[in-house]
Parts: structure tokens; C-alpha cells; sequence
């Protein structure tokens, strides 16, 4: 990027970013930058973090030249460099106001997982997936733009229906790039990769095993021994059966949140919806994207504690609309 460019954006963080960082501040900042004709940066305000140690440092997400995704870094040049993020690029260094300012970038796109771990776990740990509970939730797959999506979601409806699916660091590095800091479920099939805050799991003789080692592989994250998880079934399975695997599963202190079919229909038999009622769990299904009126009373039926998860394609406020109106 030019070093004018660059430039420019410092001008407006130390001229009216020194107040504590609010969405609002972020959406203000945001809207002097686009005005200033920025030609070879495209910046994400919503990702502007300070540096935990050193608050006159600033953390942003930018495209450069040729869309390559990178993250830069403002700092006054009394400010120690990056101990949180080595072997940056030097762009430029200018007076902005009264100090000189250093101005650094690095790569940082999907890719670079130990760069977006960093940003998560040492700069703002508002952009780890977090435990949701039974709340419903709207499961998508992770492509560009998916938070902007539930952005406009929540908007209207008051609600965060937040749930993405698909590689972790890509989903970590889509929230941060956004701004998404209210918090969302990020589900997996996988139990052998940690950092999910979902996890969907088959019964098995080994299910009790398989949820302690997902519970301790979290603490030296300091992501804490809770998850949230989901059954997943056979239609064969009776719910007698179902039952006595949840119970099994809360006594040894690790309820299901949810319940899923392998099929992807959701419960229309009453024995299912009554021991969904006297577990506290909720249902999951999938398979109906362009079903509107269904969407609907199967969401109805199962009293607003679901998670329904999208197709790849799906478009999320189009469902939102017909799941909760």
C-alpha cells in the first residue's frame, strides 16, 4: 500500500481514537476514513483493536494492493515494536500531530493461523465462538461476508442467531475482519480440533470418553472445560433410548444442548417433543432452505429451542425471516 494512504488512517486514529473503542467509535472512524479516497488499502474498522499491553497502539485489518489481506499496526515510535506479532513490514513512519508514528503490516488472511490465534486469544477474546446453550441459532457454512449476514439479522429482529461451520481459523478470521464481538457459535463434527464452542457427536460406547477429552483439551486454551454439543441419532432410535444416553451424559455432568437426526427432520412425534421438554434440549434440522412455510411451523412446533442449519448457498436472512418472522 502507499505509504499516503497509510497515512491518512493514522491521521483519524490519533486525532479521534484515543477515546475507549466502542462499535459506535469503530462505525464513526470507519466513516472519515471512507471519505479521505484511500486508492490501494480497504480497511475493516470493525476489527480496530488496541494492543492489551500498549494502548496507543492500534491494531487493523485492511486489503492492500491486489485484495491481499493483511493486518496493520500504529504505533507511536516510543512504542516497543510487536512483541504479539514479529517480523511485521515497515510501511512508513510520519509525524501525525505532535509524534512520529510507526506504521507496520503483516499477511494476514485465513491461512495464517497463528496470527489469528494471536489476535483472538492476546488482543480480544471477544472473537472466540462462545457457549450458547439451547438459544436457537441459525448454522451456516463460513464464506466471505457470513457475519455481515447475521449483522442484519439482529438489526431488525433483536435476536443473535449466530452459528458458522466450516475450518476455524477461517471462521475466527471472518469475525474479527467484521467485527462481530456479540458472540456465536462455531460447530464441528471434529472433537479432535479444539477451539469449536459446538460439537456434534454420535452415541457410542465411548461418548462419556470423548466429551472429557474435548472438556480438557479447552483448558489450557483458558476456553474453560464447558462446550456445547449435540446428539446425533439414527431414526431408528427410540426415545427411551435417547433418554438414557442424555441421562447418562448429565450425570457425568455433560448434557446435550441438542438433538439431531441423521436424517435432518426434525421431531413431529409428541414422546420426542416431551423429552425435549423434560431434558432442556433442543432439535436440529436441516434439508428445507427454500421451504418457507415449513420453515415456519416447524419452528413453531418446536417452541423456539432449535438450531437449523443451512445448506451451502443458503442465504441466512432469508431464513432468519422464516423462522422467526
Amino acid at each position: 500500500m502507499r505509504i499516503g494512504d497509510a497515512g491518512k488512517i493514522a491521521t483519524v486514529l490519533y486525532e479521534h481514537g484515543k477515546r475507549p473503542l466502542t462499535d459506535d467509535l469503530r462505525n464513526r472512524l470507519g466513516v472519515r476514513v471512507s471519505a479521505l479516497g484511500l486508492e490501494t488499502v480497504k480497511p475493516y474498522f470493525g476489527s480496530l483493536e488496541k494492543d492489551p499491553i500498549h494502548p496507543e497502539v492500534f491494531y487493523l485489518c485492511v486489503d492492500g494492493i491486489d485484495n491481499v489481506p493483511l493486518l496493520m499496526r500504529f504505533a507511536p515510535s516510543f512504542s516497543p515494536s510487536s512483541g504479539l506479532f514479529p517480523k511485521a513490514i515497515l510501511i512508513g513512519r510520519l509525524r501525525v500531530g505532535s509524534q512520529e508514528t510507526v506504521i507496520n503490516a503483516l499477511p494476514f488472511g485465513p491461512t495464517d493461523a497463528e496470527r489469528i490465534r494471536t489476535f483472538a486469544w492476546e488482543v480480544s477474546t471477544a472473537f472466540i465462538p462462545k457457549v450458547q446453550g439451547t438459544k436457537s441459532t441459525i448454522s451456516v457454512p463460513v464464506a466471505p461476508g457470513v457475519f455481515e449476514h447475521f449483522r442484519a439479522i439482529a438489526k431488525p429482529l433483536s435476536l443473535n442467531v449466530a452459528a458458522v461451520r466450516g475450518d476455524f481459523h477461517t471462521i475466527l478470521w471472518e469475525a474479527i475482519r467484521s467485527g462481530w464481538r456479540e458472540g456465536y457459535s462455531a460447530e464441528s463434527d471434529d472433537a479432535a480440533v479444539t477451539g469449536y464452542s459446538r460439537y456434534i457427536l454420535t452415541a457410542g460406547d465411548d461418548l462419556l470418553a470423548r466429551l472429557e477429552a474435548v472438556a480438557r483439551a479447552r483448558v489450557p486454551l483458558k476456553l474453560g472445560r464447558l462446550f456445547d454439543w449435540e446428539l446425533r441419532l439414527e431414526e431408528s432410535v427410540a426415545p427411551e433410548t435417547a433418554e438414557k444416553i442424555i441421562e447418562d451424559c448429565r450425570a457425568a455432568g455433560k448434557p446435550p444442548q441438542f438433538i439431531g437426526f441423521a436424517s435432518g427432520t426434525a421431531p413431529a412425534a409428541e414422546e420426542w417433543l416431551a423429552l425435549g421438554r423434560r431434558q432442556a434440549v433442543g432439535f436440529t434440522f436441516w434439508g428445507l432452505d427454500d421451504q418457507t412455510g415449513v420453515l415456519d411451523s416447524t419452528a413453531k412446533s418446536l417452541n423456539g429451542r432449535f438450531t437449523y442449519r443451512g445448506g451451502v448457498g443458503a442465504d441466512p436472512q432469508a431464513l432468519a425471516k422464516a423462522l422467526f418472522g
